[in-house]
C-alpha cells in the first residue's frame, strides 16, 4: 500500500475523474478529504464500504477562505502526512 496513513486532497471530490482518482488512492491506503461545491457522499460512502477513509465537504476552490476552512477541516480530521511530503 503505497499510500497507506498519507492524506490526499481531491478537489471537486464529486466528479466523475475525481471518483476514479479517488478510488484508486483509496485501495492504496490513502485517507481521503473530497471537497466539492457539489455532494461527493456517494464516492465516500462506497470508499468506506471497502474499508477506506474518507470525508466530503463544501468547498469552493475560487474562494480563499473556503479553501482555508477545507484545509484545517481536513488536518483535524485526517491528520496524516501528505502525499507530497514523500
Amino acid at each position: 500500500m503505497r499510500f497507506k496513513d498519507k492524506s490526499v486532497i481531491i478537489t471537486g471530490g464529486g466528479g466523475k475523474i475525481a471518483n476514479a482518482y479517488a478510488m484508486a488512492f483509496a485501495k492504496e491506503g490513502a485517507k481521503l478529504c473530497l471537497p466539492d461545491i457539489a455532494n461527493a457522499d456517494q464516492i465516500v460512502t462506497r470508499i468506506k464500504e471497502m474499508g477506506g477513509t474518507a470525508i466530503s465537504m463544501a468547498c469552493d476552490v475560487s474562494n480563499e477562505q473556503s479553501v482555508k476552512a477545507m484545509v484545517s477541516e481536513n488536518g483535524e480530521t485526517v491528520r496524516h502526512r501528505r502525499c507530497a511530503d514523500q
